[in-house]
């Protein structure tokens, strides 16, 4: 789909990238076709990423619905760097 102009800014805007940076396309995908998938990987990249992998890693359903939904998946894997890695909410999912 095609992003508008005020998409493109606001994203622009929270990435601190040149309007000329953002792509003018983004694809969409729905929760059932991800599901359906044979895999799924997420990636979380930098300390901007850290309190909303916390906020999944810890509260799961309850403020992180997209989070549960992949948790619930047949084959998910979460991918972070060492910025967007909240050790201490990593510690305490790994012992549930």
């Amino acid at each position: 789909m095609r992003l508008s102009t005020e998409e493109r800014q606001t994203n622009a805007d929270i990435y601190h990238l040149p309007l000329e940076q953002i792509p003018e396309y983004a694809a969409t995908i729905g929760l059932r076709e991800i599901m359906a998938a044979d895999q799924v990987v997420l990636a979380a990249f930098g300390s901007r990423k850290l309190g909303i992998v916390r906020q999944c890693l810890k509260d799961g359903s309850t403020t992180c619905p997209a989070g549960f939904v992949l948790a619930q998946h047949k084959n998910a894997m979460l991918v972070l760097d060492n910025d967007a890695a909240p050790m201490d909410a990593i510690r305490e999912f790994e012992q549930l």
